[in-house]
């Protein structure tokens, strides 16, 4: 019940912040997923962080910081799976401010999630969630470097 209410204060508040702070993306029915995203802290001891999706879509849902080892689960409430975590209530490290930590979702969408596909949504108070560059993103930036490189070059022997 302490849970459960401690649950639905977090939720509460990161709710009524608004989306400021606010992430989502789409995952594939019936599949795993992992996405990886970075948190920065505004402040040390300051964060509070909410992972949703609606219960009807996926089958689990939770997150982990892994420099520090936090996992969090998922648990049901209102519809929803949610991953809660609040750092001023956490006795076991502190989140220091203006340092990014790598923030891991991962989960299990739903066979035939309502709307044909998951959406998971990540929402902040007190800090900043960013994506995390995938690997074909630098690929195509160095490309491109490579690329305006060779035309320079071409140019300049003119």
């Amino acid at each position: 019940m302490k849970k459960m209410l401690r649950l639905s204060l977090a939720g509460a508040a990161i709710a009524a912040a608004g989306s400021a702070h606010a992430l989502s993306f789409q995952t594939v029915a019936n599949a795993s997923f992992s996405e990886y995203f970075y948190v920065t802290p505004d402040n040390t001891n300051s964060l509070a962080l909410l992972v949703s999706g609606l219960e009807a879509q996926f089958q689990s849902l939770n997150f982990s910081i892994g420099s520090v080892g936090l996992n969090v689960g998922s648990m049901s409430f209102g519809g929803n799976l949610l991953a809660v975590f609040n750092d001023p209530a956490n006795n076991a490290f502190t989140l220091q401010g203006n340092t990014p930590y790598l923030l891991h979702i991962e989960g299990f969408t739903k066979a035939s999630p309502p709307g044909g596909n998951g959406l998971v949504s990540i929402s902040a108070i007190n800090a900043e969630v960013s994506p995390v560059p995938e690997s074909d993103a630098y690929a195509m930036l160095l490309a491109g470097l490579g690329l305006m490189g060779v035309v320079a070059r071409r140019r300049s022997r003119r």
